[in-house]
């Protein structure tokens, strides 16, 4: 829900259609990561933080059974290089933290992101970690 890149943009490299659209070769075209991520006929409750949603396996929160549905490191040859040791730091970063601490986020109202090259909070995120 809260892709690190805004948009994907890409040259074409051929004539081809998207939804019924004529695009001529060098065109360049952009992938909505942050719109894809919020849309319904793809997501159930595309605003609501279901963690569970991303397990393996799990399509619980998913209407579709594509995996081009989120693409947050990109998708093919000029995919991200580093996402799998990205995926291998959060995961083990994340295991850490939530089984040695309750994590809880005190900002007093949603923090929402605006876009600084990648996408960020708007304001310092607050959380407190307290000692299981």
């Amino acid at each position: 829900l809260q892709p690190i890149a805004f948009a994907l943009s890409r040259i074409i490299n051929k004539d081809l259609v998207l939804s019924g659209y004529k695009v001529p070769a060098k065109t360049a075209v952009m992938i909505g990561n942050y719109i894809m991520s919020r849309d319904e006929s793809i997501f159930t409750n595309p605003n609501q933080y279901m963690p569970e949603r991303w397990l393996r396996g799990n399509r619980q929160g998913f209407k579709g059974d594509s995996r081009f549905q989120y693409l947050p490191f990109g998708f093919g040859p000029r995919m991200c290089l580093g996402k799998r040791v990205a995926e291998m730091e959060m995961h083990s970063i994340i295991a850490k933290l939530i089984l040695e601490y309750e994590i809880k986020t005190m900002n007093p109202s949603e923090n929402p992101l605006i876009s600084r090259l990648v996408m960020a909070p708007q304001d310092d995120m607050q959380i407190a970690l307290h000692d299981l």
